[in-house]
């Protein structure tokens, strides 16, 4: 797998490796592991489409892993993903967006004006 981003998240029983595939598209894509360390089923593509979609960055809480990455097709977005330890999406393809806007070179994220969440 061809990634220039990777970020790593236990759940106590296993893990999810997110990361972004530069192999034809800039897409986020995952993979689980088992605690041993074995792959478990197949990679799942937490965000793909028009635009790079990349920097990705996994959490685990409970049954669930928390993926969030940036969207540069709509500029300087973050938008996450809820995917359960069994490799169920729990929310939509597009995830919910957090408005961000890039001012003087410098990154803030604008929460006064947060993206509406794609259901």
């Amino acid at each position: 797998v061809a990634a220039s981003e990777v970020s790593l998240a236990s759940s106590g029983g296993g893990f999810l490796l997110a990361y972004d595939s530069t192999s034809s598209t800039s897409d986020v894509k995952a993979q689980r592991f088992t605690g041993a360390g074995n792959l478990t089923g197949s990679a799942l593509t937490i965000a793909g489409g028009t635009g790079a979609q990349d920097r990705p960055s996994v959490g685990a809480s409970g049954n669930q892993y928390l993926v969030a990455w940036d969207r540069a097709a709509t500029g300087t977005d973050i938008s996450d993903r809820t995917v359960s330890t069994t490799g169920e999406a729990v929310t939509s393809p597009g995830g919910t967006t957090i408005r961000a806007i890039r001012e003087h070179n410098s990154d803030r994220i604008d929460l006064t004006k947060p993206a509406k969440a794609k259901r």
